[in-house]
Parts: structure tokens; C-alpha cells; sequence
């Protein structure tokens, strides 16, 4: 990919593998794409760095979404998928990845792709609500002494950035000073800051928790830090 005019073709490669039930090789193909932009993102045109890079990070974020949402389908296209405690499991954090980036870059993006996939994910959603209710999830209560500003790693109390604007193509967001991070406490909530951490029936027995999930590290840009393609 020479520019970010060349999406649209990928795009459209990507509809027709998911059509054809390649989910592999739509997976392969946000894989590609969001390597060539980290690729342009290291040299971009001097005289528009600042949009090109912000348009370069919601692209990314945008097709890694889907390469999530390939993921997704690829488990939930399986006849009795939802008899699997392992596919409901992994299908339900796709399910939450997806949603979280898809909404990070969905005002960016136009087309039918992103009606598509805004579809699928509400009836997977309905699914889950459909059989399992709202939920439990835990949540876990940390010390963290100070956060630091992904910026510019200075106190984000008194630095000049926003957490969740974009800066250069840079997301803001408060990091936690790894000098000071304790967890005090856990609790099981319906309205949880990340759903990723749900308690399903399985793992309640005998009145004892059995392998529930207590923290996540998800972000919605991780993956242009390191390659971890699950």
C-alpha cells in the first residue's frame, strides 16, 4: 500500500473473503493492512503528519475491529457453537474488542462494511443478552500512587494533554506509574468498567471461583505497540 487511498481495495477484499467463509484470509488481510500503515505511519508526508498520522491511527484501529469481527464469525459460524464453554468464552471478548474499537473509529468510517459489521455485533449482542442476561463481572479495586500521560509521561494532574483525544496519532490515556500498582480488593458488579472480566455459571462451583477473569489490559491501540494477533 503506497497511500491511504488504497484502503478501499483491501476493504473490499476483505467483504468478499468473509463472504466466501475465508475468515483466515480476511484475517490475513487486516494483518497486512494495518502492517503497511504502522509502515506509512513511520514516514509520513512532512507538510501533513499531524492528520496523516490520525488518520492512519482510526484506520488501523478500524481494521483491526475487523480482523476481531473475523475472528468472531469464524467461532460463531460453527454449528452448536454456543454448546462450547470455551467459544462462548472467547466469542464474548472478541465480541467486547470489537465493540470497543469499532466505536473508537466508526465516525471516521463510512460504507456498507461498517453497517455490516454494526449488525452482526447487535445480534450477537442480543444473543448473549438472550441467554445469559445482563451478567455479573468483576472488578477489582487497585492503589495506583500516580498516573503518567502516554504523551508526554509526566503527572497526568498537571500535563497539558486529554485523556482520549489524538495527538499526532497518538491516542492520550493515563498510564500507571509501575513504581506503585496494588490490588486491594475485588468485587462482583452488574455494571462493570470492563466487560472482558465476566463471571459465567461454569465458573461458580461448589461456591468457589473457578478461573474468572479479574483485570484486562485491553486498549484500543495496543496492538500497534506489539504483534498479538489471538
Amino acid at each position: 500500500m503506497k497511500s491511504l487511498n488504497d484502503v478501499g481495495a483491501k476493504a473490499a477484499a476483505y467483504v468478499s473473503a468473509l463472504e466466501t467463509e475465508d475468515y483466515e484470509g480476511a484475517k490475513s488481510l487486516t494483518r497486512t493492512l494495518i502492517n503497511e500503515l504502522k509502515e506509512l505511519s513511520r514516514n509520513p508526508p512532512p507538510e501533513e503528519a499531524g492528520s496523516f498520522l490520525t488518520s492512519a491511527l482510526y484506520l488501523s484501529v478500524f481494521f483491526r475491529a475487523l480482523y476481531d469481527f473475523a475472528c468472531l464469525i469464524s467461532i460463531t459460524s460453527v454449528p452448536n457453537w454456543s454448546q462450547s464453554e470455551a467459544s462462548l468464552e472467547t466469542a464474548w471478548e472478541k465480541l467486547c474488542d470489537c465493540k470497543d474499537r469499532f466505536a473508537f473509529a466508526r465516525p471516521r468510517i463510512m460504507g456498507p462494511l461498517r453497517d455490516i459489521v454494526a449488525s452482526n455485533l447487535a445480534e450477537i449482542d442480543d444473543f448473549y443478552n438472550t441467554n445469559f442476561g445482563q451478567g455479573w463481572y468483576m472488578s477489582p479495586e487497585l492503589l495506583v500512587k500516580r498516573e503518567l500521560c502516554s504523551i508526554c509521561r509526566q503527572d497526568m494532574r498537571t500535563c497539558s494533554h486529554i485523556s482520549g483525544r489524538v495527538y499526532s496519532g497518538q491516542i492520550c490515556f493515563a498510564v500507571a506509574d509501575s513504581d506503585g500498582i496494588e490490588l486491594t480488593a475485588g468485587a462482583i458488579v452488574r455494571v462493570p468498567h470492563d466487560p472482558r472480566c465476566r463471571v459465567w455459571p461454569w465458573q461458580m462451583k461448589n461456591s468457589e471461583a473457578l478461573g474468572i477473569k479479574i483485570l484486562s489490559f485491553f486498549r484500543i491501540d495496543d496492538f500497534m505497540e506489539r504483534d498479538d494477533w489471538k
